[in-house]
Formats: C-alpha cells, sequence, structure tokens
C-alpha cells in the first residue's frame, strides 16, 4: 500500500503533536507519555483503542493503559465503548479537559501569589526595608503580587464567561442553518 502526500502530512502532524505535547508535559513536571498520548488524541478524529494507541507510540500496551486511566480520573481523556468490540475501551479528548486546566491553573497562581505575598512583607518589614537595594526588590515583587492578582480577579469575574464560550465553540453553528 503506498503512502499518500495526504498520509504523510497526517502522520507527520500526529509525530509532531506526540513529541512536542510530551515536550510540554515533561516541562511540566507530568510523564511525557501522557503528553505523547495527549497530542496523540488531539489529532484523532474518532475514538481510538489501547492497542492502536500502543502501537502508534511505539510503547507498551500496559504503559499506555495505566496513563489513559490517569488521564480519565483527570478528565482529561474520555473513554467510551464501541459496541463492535464490548471488551475493549476507546478513548478519546473532549473539550471538558480545558475546563480542568483552567482552573487548576488559576489555584496555582493563588498559591504562587501567597508566596510572593510572604516574601514582599518579609522585605518590607525587614530592619532592612528602607535599604535602596532592599527597596528596589520590594517593588519588584510587589508589582509581581498586583500582576498576578489583576490576573486572579478577572479570571474570578470572567472564568465561567470563558468556560462557557468554550464550550459553545464546540456547538453546532446556529446561523449556518
Amino acid at each position: 500500500m503506498s503512502t499518500t502526500n495526504h498520509d504523510k502530512l497526517l502522520l507527520e502532524v500526529e509525530e509532531y503533536m506526540t513529541e512536542e505535547f510530551a515536550n510540554y508535559f515533561d516541562k511540566m513536571g507530568a510523564k511525557r507519555l501522557f503528553g505523547r498520548i495527549f497530542g496523540l488524541l488531539i489529532v484523532q478524529l474518532r475514538p481510538i483503542s489501547l492497542k492502536e494507541c500502543a502501537a502508534k507510540l511505539k510503547v507498551s500496551k500496559p504503559a499506555v493503559s495505566t496513563t489513559m486511566n490517569m488521564g480519565v480520573q483527570m478528565d482529561m481523556f474520555l473513554k467510551t465503548q464501541h459496541p463492535d468490540f464490548p471488551r475493549e475501551s476507546f478513548y478519546s479528548i473532549g473539550i471538558e479537559f480545558m475546563e480542568m486546566i483552567i482552573d487548576p491553573g488559576i489555584a496555582k497562581l493563588n498559591m504562587l501569589n501567597d508566596k510572593i505575598w510572604n516574601a514582599m512583607r518579609m522585605l518590607q518589614e525587614s530592619k532592612y526595608a528602607k535599604d535602596s537595594e532592599i527597596k528596589k526588590i520590594s517593588e519588584r515583587v510587589e508589582h509581581l503580587y498586583k500582576g498576578f492578582n489583576v490576573t486572579i480577579e478577572e479570571y474570578k469575574i470572567f472564568g465561567d464567561k470563558i468556560k462557557q464560550r468554550i464550550r459553545d465553540l464546540h456547538k453546532p453553528d446556529q446561523n449556518s442553518k
């Protein structure tokens, strides 16, 4: 069977997505395999089986199974059944994963901002607070604190609207009828 340019392009995009997401997840402290699976599922038009995923990624089926189960528990992957293959599970990505990424991101910003707040208080309450170098560092830290606060406050105001807009992207266009 010959490979068409169309097939070559799809394979190239699949390889790109699996490796780029592996690198991204690795930098975020997650498993590379999780990123590879995530990238692979993004470019699939239909749910795929564990066997299919393992073959495409050239890794063991048990490794894929463990990672897929973790992704399902985190609401990043959707697990479905196929009537023609009742003993096999199939996986895909639903739009819900975007909400799952946004909310912890804001929680992490809050945690980070607490640390920045503590550092700012340490500098400002120090007996060296009037020292020019300490003052400049304190101003820099305070600027970061205020910037993160703006992000967190805006998300509190617009977070539900953002989530709804993301959900609406996946609804059929009402104006195209």
